[in-house]
C-alpha cells in the first residue's frame, strides 16, 4: 500500500496531470491469495458449523472461508476473488 509520504507523492503527480485521487480502503476483504487467509483464518466468514465438506466451492474456499459477498454478508453471490 506505501507510505503516506507514497500517497501523497501520487496526489501530486494525478494533480499536475489534472486529476484527482480517490482512496477506497475495504479492511472486510481481502484477497483469496493472501497468506493471512491461511494463517489467521479467524479472521474472516466461514462456513457454519456442520456445513458438509468439500465446501461448496461457489461460496467457499477450500479451507471454508466464504467468498466476499456471499449470503452470508448480505451481498448476494461470491466474488471469487475475495475473502
Amino acid at each position: 500500500m506505501g507510505t503516506d509520504a507514497d500517497i501523497l507523492a501520487i496526489k501530486k503527480r494525478l494533480n499536475s496531470l489534472g486529476l484527482k485521487l480517490i482512496l477506497d480502503f475495504v479492511p472486510n476483504h481481502s484477497a483469496v491469495d493472501s497468506p493471512i487467509v491461511s494463517s489467521n483464518i479467524e479472521y474472516y466468514v466461514r462456513a457454519p458449523k456442520g456445513t458438509p465438506t468439500p465446501y461448496d466451492s461457489s461460496e467457499y474456499l477450500p479451507n471454508g472461508i466464504a467468498y466476499g459477498g456471499t449470503k452470508y454478508d448480505g451481498q448476494g453471490g461470491g466474488w471469487r476473488d475475495t475473502a
